[in-house]
């Protein structure tokens, strides 16, 4: 029987006569960044799916912490266009409409496409065995099918590379916008499209790697409006995990 999304730390099976261990995360002291980081985190890699609810006492219980720092945390979510919240209804994971999905696409190109043509310029060898690591553990997560870690690797592919200019606020734009189309692929999955994601990102890292901006730049490009025209979107997706096994796993990884 599918599972009904209740919220639960404890393990489904302990053995008999022991309790279930409690598996909340005590490690430091949680805050409205760690909150937001990891719920940040969970929807950019398809932990958790537009359209799912977040109700605070739930993640309050969850993240064993009053509701205020949730209030917070899912606010400053809602500015940065993750979370929708709906006066009456509460938060909800943001669904965005295909024309924002399109525009998101869009903005990367433009965005990344500055970014690569000055890293070009200033790229070192510590910076290309870095984003080759990265590439190498994409891959990785491809051959094992994990896809958040697919996502996540995928996507720091590129965050890595903005952050070798060394300029918070790019980072801090380009990051928005890859968990914004990663949403995006969440929302409207891609029909008959097979991610090839590493192989681009080596061929750019190669590019990078002799200084040529035009060629990283327009095998971004490509590799971007590919994705975007294999997009459905006729279709929406709606099933989702556990609210409080996402935020244990976010947790635990983040400590």
């Amino acid at each position: 029987m599918p599972r009904n999304n209740k919220l639960d730390f404890e393990t489904e099976h302990s053995s008999e006569g022991s309790k279930a261990p409690s598996r909340k995360a005590k490690k430091k002291p949680v805050t409205v960044d760690i909150i937001y980081q990891a719920l940040f985190d969970a929807i950019t890699e398809h932990r958790l799916l537009p359209g799912a609810k977040l109700r605070e006492d739930e993640l309050a219980e969850a993240f064993d912490i009053s509701r205020t720092p949730i209030r917070e945390a899912l606010q400053k979510l809602n500015h940065v266009g993750m979370v929708d919240i709906h006066l009456n209804r509460g938060a909800f994971v943001a669904k965005p409409s295909a024309q924002r999905a399109r525009e998101s696409f869009e903005a990367r190109i433009i965005l990344e496409s500055g970014v690569f043509a000055r890293v070009a310029q200033c790229i070192q060898p510590k910076d290309l065995r870095l984003l080759r690591e990265i590439i190498d553990m994409e891959e990785a997560a491809f051959a094992k099918g994990d896809h958040s870690a697919l996502i996540r690797y995928t996507g720091e592919f590129h965050i890595a590379l903005c952050r070798i200019l060394g300029n918070e606020e790019l980072n801090r734009m380009l990051r928005e916008l890859v968990s914004r189309t990663s949403v995006a692929l969440a929302v409207f999955p891609p029909s008959g499209f097979v991610s090839t994601d590493s192989k681009h990102h080596r061929k750019i890292v190669e590019h990078l790697s002799k200084g040529d901006a035009d060629a990283a730049i327009q095998t971004l490009v490509t590799t971007l409006k590919e994705v975007q025209r294999s997009l459905d979107f006729e279709f929406g997706s709606e099933k989702n995990g556990e609210l409080r096994d996402i935020v244990f796993q976010m947790m635990e990884r983040n400590s």
